[in-house]
């Protein structure tokens, strides 16, 4: 996952929990690297009882400390944060019962660890 725009998703509640899985994307680290956002789309998940696919448009913050944006397949706003430590960044995505967890590799960024 590190250096890479997949998702590693974790169930956390609802009817999926517990559960985990990773979210392919056709997400293009270059890009990500060299404009500090990204649009991207789930092209496939390693576990289909507990995750599918999405559609997503982040922008990393002046500070490289998160990433804000939304699931633009299910108009629900995501906020994903790390300290200066961490190696991903780590955010909710909830809709209604369902709670999830997800991982981003801050490496895809452009951002590596001193």
């Amino acid at each position: 996952m590190a250096g890479t725009l997949n998702i590693h998703w974790e169930a956390v509640g609802g009817s999926s929990a517990p559960c985990t899985g990773i979210e392919t994307t056709d997400g293009v680290v270059a890009d990500a690297t060299a404009n500090g956002s990204v649009i991207m789309s789930g092209v496939s998940v390693s576990n289909d009882q507990c995750i599918a696919t999405a559609a997503y448009d982040l922008v990393l913050s002046n500070d490289t400390l998160s990433l804000t944006g939304s699931d633009t397949d299910s108009s629900i706003a995501m906020t994903l944060t790390r300290q200066p430590s961490e190696a991903c960044f780590v955010g909710h995505w909830i809709d209604g019962n369902e709670d999830y967890v997800g991982h981003l590799s801050a490496a895809a960024f452009g951002i590596s660890l001193k």
